[in-house]
């Protein structure tokens, strides 16, 4: 089970659904993969594609997918 997000800034929205991707991946006896955007600019997407992969990992480890060939 997957999901792609923009994640700029993480929302308790995005807490949500990270978790619920999780619940179902466990119920199917799947992996959950959650994938970020790598836009930035200053004006709508402030954070860096390492920046938002930082915090991501910090709250849901090894299910975030830090991949830069990936296009979301």
């Amino acid at each position: 089970v997957f999901t792609f997000g923009r994640f700029n800034p993480l929302t308790s929205g995005h807490e949500i659904m990270i978790n619920d991707v999780i619940k179902q991946a466990k119920s199917f006896g799947g992996k959950p993969l959650i994938f970020t955007s790598q836009t930035q600019d200053s004006k709508k997407n402030p954070l860096s594609y390492n920046d938002k992969t930082k915090y991501l990992k910090k709250f849901w480890g090894r299910k975030i997918i830090k991949d830069t060939s990936i296009v979301t």
